[in-house]
């Protein structure tokens, strides 16, 4: 097993998957190191791929004008992002940058797609899974809003 591969296999986010299906995702598969304080990505620009985070700390951003940017959440190490790759528009709705020396495996998107449309199996649990990571997030978010609007 090559090593993206393997890294792969060990992230939380494709814990379990077969062999088939972890081969098939390693075809599309490339990694990417980001020095901290780099953007990973941008709101705005297009999703190009689902982000394994192999080791680092990406924060999760929103900007507004006049302000500096709030970190919704910092996703770590087995944590994923870049989702909105394969939802349309395929654009990020917020920044991500990273907290540290970060390195992800990114999926193509183009690529992603294709193979979660060609095998509905994958689809259902690459989807599922991305609705659990999601669910957490507004999670966080709602707790957030409660710690920030709440009573006191």
């Amino acid at each position: 097993m090559d090593t993206t591969k393997r890294s792969m296999a060990e992230h939380e986010f494709l814990a379990g998957l077969n062999e088939k299906w972890l081969t098939d995702l390693a075809g599309c598969a490339s990694t990417e190191t980001h020095r901290a304080g780099d953007f990973v990505f941008r709101q705005g620009q297009e999703s190009t791929g689902l982000l394994l985070i192999q080791r680092g700390r990406v924060a999760i951003e929103i900007a507004s004008p006049g302000r500096d940017a709030m970190t919704l959440v910092t996703a770590g190490r087995g944590d994923i992002s870049g989702w909105t790759c394969l939802f349309p528009p395929y654009r990020h709705r917020f920044d991500a940058r990273a907290v540290d020396l970060t390195r992800v495996v990114s999926l193509d998107a183009a690529c992603l797609r294709d193979i979660l449309d060609a095998d509905s199996e994958l689809g259902r649990e690459i989807f599922r899974r991305i609705a659990l990571v999601v669910v957490g997030r507004l999670e966080s978010a709602r707790v957030q809003l409660l710690d920030l609007y709440g009573p006191r």
